[in-house]
């Protein structure tokens, strides 16, 4: 447990790496790949709150999640944020640049939501989700982890394998999956990507049916120093399922 209160883990030894997972999952979630990075590096896995083994809050706004999550190392780290888990750390980039080494975001987005002029997941899917929430919390977390894994040659294994994680640990609170999709509703963080001083590299995958490929050229567009990696293969969930490819991109990122 972290002085944040949040719940956390620490594997291996070395410069601090800290793991934020996406929306309705929690730190198991990233498995043998966390265990990977932690024969290089000192890794710290967190669960947000409302999620894993962390408790849940009242007051759940963006701001609140990143003074949190800075707290969970004691200097800078990289930080490598997974869907949602990409906004939260992006925003605590630009929040507290001083707990950051540099910044990876794997299948994120700066801004969730797409229209015209930014490729993202329709607003109208989002509301739904919300909608849908409220009703049949459980049937609308199974659809959502159908979107990950569609596309994929081994769409059932990936899934079965994916809800296997998800259930190894406690279920999400409601209200913190209510919460979360705010964030990803609301939050719109592009400008961060020009204005941080610090490294920053995307990794997206091509089959990816929340992230669409198409981010690769509207970031490269929008902000030409950030470096975009597309794994045509991969769709939502990259760290399992081009796990080798997104060690040598991290390893050669952070050094």
């Amino acid at each position: 447990m972290s002085r944040s209160g949040l719940h956390t883990e620490t594997l291996g030894s070395g410069v601090d790496v800290v793991l934020v997972h996406g929306w309705a999952m929690h730190s198991g979630i990233w498995g043998e790949f966390a265990e990977c990075l932690a024969e290089r590096y000192r890794v710290t896995l967190v669960d947000l709150p409302g999620h894993g083994r962390s408790a849940m809050i009242e007051d759940y706004r963006l701001e609140v999640l990143v003074d949190a999550l800075a707290e969970v190392v004691s200097g800078p780290a990289h930080w490598l944020g997974w869907s949602l888990g990409a906004s939260i750390v992006l925003a605590l980039a630009g929040r507290q640049p001083e707990r950051v080494r540099r910044l990876a975001l794997m299948a994120g987005n700066p801004r969730f939501w797409g229209d015209s002029d930014w490729p993202g997941v329709e607003r109208s899917r989002l509301e739904a989700f919300a909608t849908d929430m409220l009703g049949n919390y459980r049937q609308t977390l199974s659809r959502f982890l159908g979107l990950q894994t569609f596309g994929l040659d081994d769409s059932r294994r990936v899934l079965d394998d994916l809800k296997q994680r998800m259930e190894a640990g406690p279920q999400p609170h409601p209200e913190a999956l209510r919460k979360g999709l705010e964030i990803l509703m609301n939050a719109d963080l592009r400008s961060h990507l020009n204005e941080l001083k610090h490294p920053l590299t995307l990794v997206l995958g091509g089959r990816d049916r929340l992230v669409p490929a198409e981010l690769a050229e509207a970031v490269q567009s929008h902000s030409p120093r950030v470096p975009v990696h597309l794994l045509p293969r991969a769709a939502h969930l990259p760290f399992i399922t081009e796990a080798d490819a997104c060690l040598r991109l991290l390893a050669d990122f952070w050094g």
